[in-house]
Parts: C-alpha cells; structure tokens; sequence
C-alpha cells in the first residue's frame, strides 16, 4: 500500500470517527438512528470536498510543482503550434536577458564595486567651475592644489 492510499484511508477513518460522534450526540439528544445519520451527514458537508481539501493541504508544494510542471507543458504545445510567434517569443527573451546582463555589468563595475585603485578613499572630484573665472591655468592649478591640501595661498 502507497503512502497516499495509506493517507487516504487514514483521512477516511478520521472523517468517519468524526460523522459517528456526531450522530451519537444527536441520538443523545433524541434522534432515531437513521435520522441522526442523516443530519449528521447534513451538517458535517460533503466529505469528499472535506478529503479534496485535506489532499490539497497535504499535498503542500507538490500541489504547486504540479500546476507549474501542466503550465510548461501548455506553453510547449502553444510554441509548437505556432512556430513563427514562437522564434519571436524566444528572440525577445534573449535580447531582455542579454540587455539584463549587460546593463547589470555596468553597475556592477561602476556603482557596486569600489575602485581597484591604492587609496581609494582619498580620491576626490575637482569641479574648475566653482573656481573663480580669469585665473591663468598656472594660478588655477595652484588654486586647486592649495584647496586639495587645505593650505592657504
């Protein structure tokens, strides 16, 4: 006996033991047999909705990886079908993947990683437009490497 066989059968025990108890508190309380079976059931709801939803919990992931799995199988027969619409579908993907890539590299290299220079930390930016206008090139290099090492001019 498999596993679900044995799960089924021990789902089909407990839902019976829990019908059976039912009936006997309304029995109790003053049903004839056949009538409290009967209202039992009626108030219990349908056991094989009550098993299908105690299949699909215990099913868990499988549940999901069967839905996937009849998905692709879908998708496959679509694409097989329609061979022009598929080489475009598949050609779109490439180039998004391909641009995914490229476009990641980029960050990568520029935002992600720190600069594979000695002392990066002391690199700094020199913006000559904040300088004022009408210094000669040699007293705007002196301006700015005064200003890089803090030291008056």
């Amino acid at each position: 006996m498999g596993r679900r066989e044995m799960r089924d059968r021990d789902m089909d025990q407990e839902l019976r033991f829990h019908l059976d108890m039912l009936a006997k508190q309304l029995v109790e309380s003053g049903f004839s047999d056949a009538e409290a079976m009967r209202e039992a059931r009626r108030r219990f709801g349908g056991v094989q909705q009550i098993k299908e939803r105690g299949r699909d919990v215990t099913s868990g992931g499988w549940l999901l990886l069967g839905a996937l799995w009849q998905d692709v199988r879908h998708a496959i027969r679509v694409l097989a079908h329609n061979p022009g619409f598929s080489l475009t579908v598949i050609v779109s993907i490439a180039i998004g993947v391909g641009a995914n890539a490229a476009m990641f590299s980029v960050a990568d290299t520029l935002v992600l990683r720190p600069l594979t220079v000695p002392h990066a930390g002391d690199i700094v930016e020199v913006d000559a437009r904040r300088i004022t206008r009408g210094l000669s090139k040699p007293d705007l290099l002196h301006a700015v490497i005064s200003g890089l090492c803090g030291r008056p001019r």
